[in-house]
């Protein structure tokens, strides 16, 4: 069983309001090519996922700890049944699903990133990409994987550059309506030391002191952060330090080649 969220379903109007090509204003080449969208969720449609986002009860994984501190996670790729069981009781979130893994979207978001590709890939970056599955070799097959992510004070995700699989990651977050920018939970990029690796396409493990923070997108509502997997995309989310009660929500949108793993 595949663990890609399937794009066959009906996806309604809303597909236009969440194309990327339209909604980009700026990029950023430093360190590595990332982009951000601010109000990417029309804000009915924000105040909806942020009320039904998933329950502590949803979240029954636990992230290979050897990379995360207690992060919790429920993702198509390690809980594919009880990930669409919980799109079913959510409708809103199914439909934001379907957008993100449709022909329309995926398109669109490859014309956008396009050069970039080239220039993290090589040739093969000029492949287009389609939903799931390659019709010639001039096409790159491309699934969507999703995890929501569970981050509790203290917790923090790792220095990584993303798994060798993956194309692209999209990070949506989700904040306590009464988060404060001193709780942290921002994504922070890396510019590696000479004492790292300049090439770590196979995403190995690289410590802190190897590297030097270089940027951090700010953990704000609303706000979708864009980048690329490369050979240099080292990113992480220091530890949070917010209440004891409150918690670091978000979205990992991710678009692999076929049979990779988020």
């Amino acid at each position: 069983m595949t663990s890609a969220v399937a794009a066959t379903a009906p996806v309604s109007c809303a597909i236009p309001s969440l194309l990327l090509s339209s909604r980009v204003r700026q990029t950023a080449h430093q360190p590595f090519f990332h982009f951000v969208v601010e109000e990417y969720l029309p804000p009915s449609t924000y105040d909806t996922l942020l009320a039904t986002f998933p329950t502590d009860a949803d979240f029954v994984g636990q992230a290979d700890a050897s990379k995360h501190g207690n992060k919790r996670i429920l993702s198509t790729s390690h809980q594919p049944d009880l990930f669409r069981a919980f799109l079913e009781r959510r409708p809103a979130w199914r439909e934001v699903v379907d957008v993100l893994g449709s022909e329309a979207f995926i398109t669109d978001l490859y014309r956008l990133v396009r050069g970039e590709l080239v220039r993290a890939r090589g040739l093969g970056g000029l492949r287009r990409w389609r939903a799931h599955r390659a019709l010639s070799a001039f096409e790159q097959g491309v699934e969507l994987h999703v995890e929501f992510s569970r981050l509790t004070n203290g917790s923090y995700i790792m220095l990584h550059t993303d798994t060798p699989s993956k194309l692209a990651s999209l990070l949506l977050y989700f904040p306590d309506p009464a988060w404060r920018p001193e709780y942290g939970g921002g994504t922070v990029f890396y510019r590696p030391d000479p004492g790292a690796p300049r090439r770590n396409w196979a995403n190995q493990t690289v410590p802190f002191e190897a590297v030097a923070p270089a940027a951090t997108v700010d953990f704000v509502p609303n706000r979708l952060l864009v980048f690329l997997k490369s050979s240099i995309s080292y990113h992480a989310v220091t530890p949070v330090t917010c209440p004891p009660a409150m918690l670091r929500n978000s979205v990992n949108i991710s678009f692999l080649t076929p049979r990779g793993r988020a």
